[in-house]
């Protein structure tokens, strides 16, 4: 059996975070990291014994003192185990795993570029609305980012909640819907145009409509066909344009009011007492007037 090796002062050891138990000591150089979800976190580490040092979670025997790359997407435990005889000391370093919101995004009121390293994030928007951009800046716990925006001398709170699907519900002071998803991903229902509404359309009062948004395109279904458009902004609103085809087709607009979707006004032509087309929100009243 192979002799251990000699080891430094105890005093030495505790200076330098060791611990040492018989005739073996391990050192871990951090024991708590935060990364996001496929993110890599680096275990370093070091071990007074040339017994046998190892590592848990399938890595196994590793040399010391050494390093290794992991990308756990939960939070995980990492166990190092120094052997020299029957003399055992361990530690742990724990990896925390929170939801990754870095990179760009299309929201219900404009677009966003997030960075993001470890739970922090930062990064800049724009409010098509007001035509103005604004900045970011926040913690992820989880799957929720909470912080704070800043735009033209004003500033207040926000939160997002990743969705699975690369989509994100949330708020700007607690009241308003900030909503949207990564490109080229549906936005949640409820966002925006997506989602179902009641319409009253063509003489019906309670036309169903089930709409999706993708990035600034929009297609669905109502009582008598389908419907698809385009989105922009205007003033408070964002702005549906595009073809209805129930049989025969033609051209409508939609204007959704500020931010939270509850309700739109519209046409399907230029006589405000044939051609209106609105809707609504479960809960929400119906607008009026319906025709704009």
């Amino acid at each position: 059996m192979l002799a251990c090796l000699p080891l430094v002062s105890e005093s030495r050891l505790m200076s330098a975070g060791r611990l040492r138990v018989g005739v073996a000591s391990v050192h871990i150089c951090r024991n708590r990291q935060t990364i996001a979800r496929g993110a890599s976190a680096i275990l370093n580490w070091g071990a007074v014994t040339n017994e046998a040092v190892e590592i848990d979670q399938g890595i196994g025997g590793v040399a010391t003192p050494g390093s290794r790359s992991v990308s756990p997407t939960a939070i995980t435990t990492y166990t190092l185990t120094a052997r020299c005889g029957a003399n055992v000391t361990t530690r742990q370093v724990v990896v925390t795993v929170v939801a990754s919101f870095a990179g760009s995004w299309v929201h219900n009121f404009g677009t966003m570029n997030l960075s993001q390293s470890g739970n922090s994030v930062t990064g800049t928007y724009r409010n098509d609305f007001a035509g103005t951009s604004g900045t970011i800046t926040g913690n992820v716990s989880g799957n929720t980012l909470s912080g704070t925006w800043s735009i033209s001398g004003g500033s207040g709170s926000l939160q997002f909640t990743l969705g699975g699907a690369g989509n994100t519900d949330g708020n700007w002071n607690t009241s308003y819907k900030w909503c949207g998803a990564k490109p080229g991903v549906n936005f949640p229902a409820g966002c925006s145009f997506a989602g179902s509404w009641t319409n009253n359309v063509a003489g019906n009062a309670s036309c169903p409509m089930t709409l999706t948004r993708r990035d600034n395109t929009v297609s669905g279904t109502y009582c008598n066909g389908t419907v698809s458009g385009t989105i922009s902004y205007g003033g408070n609103e964002t702005i549906l344009t595009g073809a209805w085809l129930a049989g025969t087709s033609g051209s409508f607009k939609f204007h959704l009011a500020g931010y939270n979707a509850t309700t739109f006004q519209g046409n399907w032509g230029t006589d405000p007492a044939a051609h209106y087309w609105c809707g609504w929100r479960s809960g929400a009243a119906p607008p009026s007037p319906c025709y704009k």
